[in-house]
């Protein structure tokens, strides 16, 4: 997966939701812009998770993932 890939995603405007699966399995949602970051080399991927008031965080390497499941369905892997 590419970094440009996952920030098109990022930057949508109107924004919708997706999720970021990876090589392990697990599956990491994005219900906002503002509950992810990539570090200025594009590497890896900072995604808040669990409730507002709570500070967890998954760091993901972006080599990692192997597909993107948009809300409306549509999916990018890291192949296209």
């Amino acid at each position: 997966m590419t970094t440009d890939r996952v920030k098109e995603l990022l930057q949508a405007k109107p924004f919708k939701p997706f999720q970021i699966h990876v090589a392990d399995g697990d599956v990491w949602g994005v219900k906002h812009p503002e509950m992810m970051w990539i570090t200025p080399g594009g590497r890896t991927i900072f995604v808040a998770t669990g409730p507002a008031e709570e500070d967890h965080i998954a760091i993901l390497d972006l080599i990692l993932v192997t597909k993107l499941i948009i809300a409306n369905g549509q999916s990018r892997s890291k192949y296209s």
